[in-house]
This record gives structure tokens, sequence and C-alpha cells, in this order.
């Protein structure tokens, strides 16, 4: 009850820091699909000999590496916003909760 009072009071600021994570969780998620499609490229390169298993852990290493920091990225903006709005006893699944509810998702 209170969380739906105070999420309606800060409306616009919820509205725009869930808008401005979810914008920044999609563009990460088609980084990650892109890198997935580079590494499944390379795991057929190594398949069909093209490439040794050396030259192969060379090149999916930092791939693995980059979408790990993109999905820490995107955990840091969560928490972000978690930590901005925990102190009222709302956490994020109570924002997005509110939030596909307010769009009518």
């Amino acid at each position: 009850m209170y969380a739906d009072t105070y999420m309606k009071y800060k409306d616009a600021e919820i509205s725009e820091a869930f808008s401005t994570i979810q914008s920044f969780r999609e563009e990460c998620e088609a980084q990650i699909n892109s890198i997935k499609m580079r590494k499944r490229a390379l795991k057929a390169e190594l398949k069909s000999g093209r490439m040794d298993n050396i030259t192969y852990q060379r090149t999916l290493t930092p791939l693995n590496k980059q979408i790990r920091e993109l999905e820490f990225r995107v955990s840091t903006k969560k928490y972000e916003l978690i930590n901005k709005y925990i102190s009222e006893g709302i956490s994020y699944d109570t924002i997005e909760s509110y939030m596909n509810k307010k769009n009518n998702i």
C-alpha cells in the first residue's frame, strides 16, 4: 500500500529511472546476443578444423569476459536504482511490478 502511494507520488522520477534501466538492459542484451553469435561462429570454425584449440580459447576468453562485464553493468544499474529507493522500503521487484501494472503489461 505505502509502496504504491509512494511510487505514484514519485511516478515521473521512477518511470524515468526504470525506462533508463530497461533501455540499458536491452542494449546490453543485444550486445550479448551479438557476442554469442560470434562464439557460435568460432565453435564452428574449431569443429571444421580451420582453427586450433589454442586460438579458439584465446579468442573465446575475451568474449566470455565481455559477456560477464555487460551482465555486471546491468546488475550495477539495477542496484543503483534499488539503493535510491530502498530507504523507502521499495524493492526492484516492486518497482518493476508497478511499472508493468502502469503500462498494462
